[in-house]
């Protein structure tokens, strides 16, 4: 039976009939959306600071990167088809702690 299987699949990798299944892509409405991406991050210094706002602005749809908080310790991050979870991750790679606090969808109009 397992023999007769992989000559079945060898059979279609050769002849080029082996079709890769695509993958779920949202609509095309969702990736227009803006979001405002609000996120908590651990800065000890303005370097750490800078670092962060230099990690936002280089995130690909990003069209408006700033602080906000009392002590200047959270970045907002405005965009469309923006990662949140990914820009975190990166965050935390570079900056220290930080924790996504919220994703909301800006109105454009």
């Amino acid at each position: 039976m397992y023999r007769r299987v992989t000559q079945l699949m060898l059979q279609e990798l050769q002849t080029n009939t082996y079709e890769r299944k695509a993958s779920f892509t949202p609509p095309k409405r969702f990736h227009k959306m803006a979001k405002k991406i609000l996120m908590s991050v651990n800065m000890r210094c303005e370097k750490c600071r800078s670092a962060a706002l230099k990690i936002g602005g280089q995130t690909t749809g990003v069209t408006f990167v700033g602080l906000e908080g009392k002590e200047k310790d959270q970045v907002v991050v405005i965009g469309e088809g923006i990662d949140a979870a990914g820009l975190v991750l990166r965050l935390r790679k570079k900056v220290g702690f930080a924790d996504l606090i919220s994703v909301t969808d800006v109105d454009t109009s």
